[in-house]
């Protein structure tokens, strides 16, 4: 995907995977992938926009894209409607490993750890207090269970003093 806006439409669509195997997540995919990029930038922005900080805060980030470590990431508070999924993904790792259903789906994404790495990254905006995941926790969760510390990420910037509206 070109853009964070791009990818965070892409993921939308492949939240509900399918995640029993890999060949049947990867045919999504490519197909999710391709009807996303015929998407015109006012779809992409009307997708966001049903919630509307959110487009506001892509539309004021400067983005890169890069490598971020899951230890200095925040997942989205109550990741999910988990009460006790807060604060950085290390830690809601262990909290996961503790309070998580065997039959939950995150168990099952860790299957496509490598594919989320390299495909499908995680968006984060980044103020100065705080490197939070704004779509993308359930994947670092699943991705940080298989040990991976360091994952690609579209990352969103604001200028100083900016504020967050997400």
């Amino acid at each position: 995907m070109p853009d964070a806006k791009r990818t965070f439409v892409l993921a939308n669509r492949l939240k509900n995977g399918p995640f029993d195997r890999i060949e049947a997540f990867l045919t999504s995919f490519e197909k999710c992938s391709a009807e996303v990029a015929k998407l015109s930038d006012r779809v992409v922005d009307s997708l966001i926009g049903e919630y509307p900080p959110r487009l506001l805060d892509y539309n004021r980030a400067a983005w890169r894209f890069d490598i971020v470590d899951l230890s200095e990431c925040c997942v989205w508070p109550q990741m999910g409607g988990r009460p006790w999924a807060q604060g950085r993904v290390t830690d809601v790792v262990e909290l996961f490993k503790k309070h998580e259903p065997p039959d939950s789906k995150v168990w099952g994404m860790k299957e496509f750890a490598d594919i989320f790495s390299s495909r499908l990254p995680v968006i984060v905006l980044k103020r100065p207090t705080e490197t939070r995941i704004d779509d993308g926790s359930h994947r670092a969760v699943a991705m940080a269970l298989t040990g991976m510390k360091r994952v690609s990420a579209w990352i969103g910037t604001f200028s100083r003093g900016e504020r967050i509206c997400s």
